[in-house]
């Protein structure tokens, strides 16, 4: 008989690749470098890491404190941080919907989340929506939360667990009744709610909590690249896209690199 396409992997693919893998069927995988993906244009706000914590919009530029740095990333430049202080803040913005949004990142973790809570701050709002990762066997687990108060919050967790060293691609959404979590372009996780889906007035934060709201912690270890905000909750289709981007990322939006970095005249 014949046999196709065997390949081994260095660690448990989620339900969602395994699907993704047969979906492709005759296409099988792709063996050519990929092409950037058009942000879809529920995008908010967009912090590639390109030496400064910028907002691609110029709307919602953050703050690096404590010494944020950057270095190589999966698409140019990535945050590094060092799991004990530092962090990305982003002033609260209410432009930034909570009725329904998405939130966007690629991770490549250096090691094990420390710290008493065993949690750790990908991109997010104290006391409010977030992406985390937790302590994990021999990576780490992942969860999208929301809340319509302080407390208590709800959640989707990742059926396994991302590995330490590698780039993994996380999307969280909300669409009003549903949260789902995706993982490397497919949906792991999904679950409903019935809540209104709140605003804390803390800030946006990356990589941690530095006094927001009065809160420090859950600082993580770890480079963070293209985390992006969205005002919708982004479909399968739209999910997959940017996954598929790969390196090559999110095609810059005309005028909006130049405008940032040299004005708008």
């Amino acid at each position: 008989g014949l046999v196709d396409e065997v390949s081994l992997y260095d660690r448990a693919l989620f339900p969602g690749e395994i699907n993704a893998i047969y979906l492709a069927g005759s296409a099988g995988k792709c063996k050519t470098a990929p092409n950037c993906a058009s942000p879809p244009q529920s995008a908010a706000a967009w912090w590639p890491g390109e030496g400064d914590a910028s907002d691609m919009f110029r709307l919602r530029p953050g703050t690096a404190p404590n010494g944020v740095s950057f270095v190589s990333g999966l698409v140019g430049q990535a945050f590094k941080f060092n799991g004990t202080n530092q962090s990305v803040q982003i002033p609260d913005a209410p432009a930034l919907p909570t009725a329904a949004f998405s939130a966007e990142v690629w991770v490549n973790p250096s090691g094990q989340v420390g710290g008493g809570l065993g949690q750790a701050l990908i991109f997010g709002q104290a006391y409010g929506r977030s992406l985390v990762v937790r302590t994990g066997n021999h990576g780490l687990r992942v969860a999208f939360q929301i809340s319509s108060s302080p407390w208590p919050f709800y959640e989707v967790d990742s059926s396994g667990e991302i590995p330490i060293g590698e780039w993994t691609h996380l999307v969280g959404t909300w669409d009003g009744a549903s949260m789902s979590l995706y993982i490397n372009g497919a949906l792991d996780q999904q679950a409903g709610v019935n809540i209104a889906v709140w605003d804390s007035g803390c800030p946006l934060s990356i990589g941690g909590f530095n006094n927001s709201c009065g809160y420090s912690g859950q600082y993580f270890l770890g480079l963070i690249d293209e985390a992006t905000y969205y005002n919708q909750a982004l479909s399968d289709t739209d999910v997959r896209t940017l996954y598929n981007a790969g390196s090559a990322g999110k095609c810059t939006i005309p005028g909006t690199w130049l405008a940032q970095y040299f004005g708008p005249n």
